[in-house]
């Protein structure tokens, strides 16, 4: 779970080759409901969504298409003054993984791309 003790909004960095990801909010304020709005880096965004708050958190949840990443994800409360809201039950799908043998690379192509890609 992330906290954010005082903000209105929060950026979630997202690791590379992220192609969707889910999470969920919950605002601090335990007896009042607030609005919501998430926007990826490339403006997909979802609509503003009524969040109780003490009464478990409201999904949101993005995937990518044709090749792109999702590398950040905004999230904004309307009319929380400072409050600060709560984001927890992360998912997160990177999609498959390339490796130097699924590139093709054999024998001493293959040793190098491992020491230089894949070992460090």
């Amino acid at each position: 779970m992330y906290f954010s003790n005082s903000g209105t909004t929060e950026t979630l960095t997202l690791p590379a080759n992220t192609k969707a990801f889910y999470f969920y909010v919950e605002s601090n304020y335990h007896s009042s409901s607030f609005y919501y709005t998430a926007t990826t880096n490339s403006g997909a965004t979802s609509a503003p969504v009524l969040v109780a708050g003490g009464s478990g958190g409201n999904g949101f949840a993005f995937y990518s298409t044709a090749g792109e990443n999702i590398t950040s994800i905004t999230i904004s409360g309307e009319g929380l003054n400072g409050g600060g809201f709560i984001v927890g039950q992360l998912g997160i799908n990177s999609g498959p993984t390339t490796t130097c043998a699924s590139e093709g690379y054999t024998y001493t192509k293959l040793e190098w791309c491992k020491n230089i890609c894949e070992r460090g």
